[in-house]
């Protein structure tokens, strides 16, 4: 997984969840956020996806032949880029 620029104006990097940008790339302006705070939500913890992945994966099996292909697929994609 690499950097992509976004629409030419930012970076970010891509994760099984999806793009996630640096924090230099985001105007935080009058935001009272601390550090540690920020690298939290920018950082992607594979430990809680890898537990919430098979919950989800539960709840989407309630739908049965009614869930989207394209919702399975994205799942299943997610589930695999987590290893």
């Amino acid at each position: 997984m690499g950097h992509r620029p976004l629409r030419g104006r930012a970076k970010a990097h891509e994760t099984p969840i999806g793009l996630l940008p640096h924090k230099e790339d985001l105007d935080l302006k009058g935001v009272n956020l601390p550090e540690s705070s920020l690298h939290q939500l920018l950082d992607l913890d594979r430990d809680a996806w890898h537990r919430e992945i098979d919950d989800i994966g539960k709840y989407l099996e309630e739908y049965g032949d009614r869930l989207p292909g394209a919702l399975r697929a994205e799942y299943q994609r997610v589930k695999k880029a987590l290893g």
